[in-house]
């Protein structure tokens, strides 16, 4: 299982629009979402990752620490309507390059991209999919550009302020996260995704005390059912649902 083993540095922001981090973080975290889905993978999580942003470690050391054999890094420029993904697959134990590649699209196609990635990602490093999480992996959240890029800006937001990991959490980045969830599903009505992220944004603003419990859990427990309603298999409904009744 070492050799499947696999750690996503933070991917680097080549926009010349700094604020675009937001769309940087989110196209590693959808990569790594879906590498998640591959049961014969062993994937660090995101987290763990963050801690690695400007640690100043070689790669070697990074993936020694983790205990993860393999280690993925990327880039991502955006440019108007167009993205550039570049990636590369290492065996961080030997210093060798396994796999690369550069995807120069529109918008429109970077969650395809995304599903790519990831297969490409397991077939080198022999992981066998079952035709369930091949499925799994090329299902798309939605085909929604605008849908999307407001689901990424209130998603980084979310894990910016809303993760108990970090020290900065802040309501008003909560409070921005919402905004941006209901942008998201005013372009897509059928975004389960972004209802169930809108639920985890309310859940924590009652988890952290800014909102009176039957006021925020209520809140995230009923987006948690309608996001169930379009997609059964919404993890993060499942996760919010349960933390509510916890």
């Amino acid at each position: 299982q070492a050799a499947k083993s696999i750690f996503i540095l933070p991917f680097e922001n080549l926009s010349d629009d700094k604020e675009n981090q937001y769309f940087v973080s989110g196209v590693e975290e959808d990569i790594l979402n879906h590498l998640y889905k591959i049961s014969d993978l062993r994937v660090i999580s995101r987290t763990t990752s963050e801690h690695f942003r400007e640690s100043g470690l070689t790669v070697r050391d990074i993936a020694r620490r983790v205990k993860a054999r393999n280690v993925l890094e990327g880039s991502v420029r955006k440019y108007g309507n167009n993205v550039i993904i570049s990636v590369q697959l290492i065996d961080a134990y030997r210093d060798n390059h396994i796999w690369s590649d550069k995807f120069d699209r529109e918008f429109i196609d970077i969650p395809a991209i995304q599903s790519n990635i990831a297969q490409e990602v397991a077939r080198n490093l022999n992981a066998v999919l079952t035709d369930n999480e091949i499925r799994n992996i090329k299902k798309t959240k939605t085909r929604n550009p605008e849908a999307y890029n407001n689901y990424l800006k209130g998603r980084f937001l979310l894990n910016k302020s809303g993760d108990e990991s970090r020290t900065d959490i802040d309501k008003d980045g909560l409070m921005g996260s919402i905004q941006y969830f209901e942008k998201a599903i005013a372009a897509d009505t059928n975004f389960a995704e972004a209802y169930a992220k809108l639920a985890r944004a309310w859940f924590c603003l009652s988890g952290w005390g800014w909102l009176p419990s039957n006021e925020g859990f209520l809140k995230a427990n009923d987006l948690s059912l309608k996001a169930l309603k379009i997609d059964p298999d919404c993890a993060e409904s499942h996760k919010v649902k349960g933390d509510f009744h916890f």
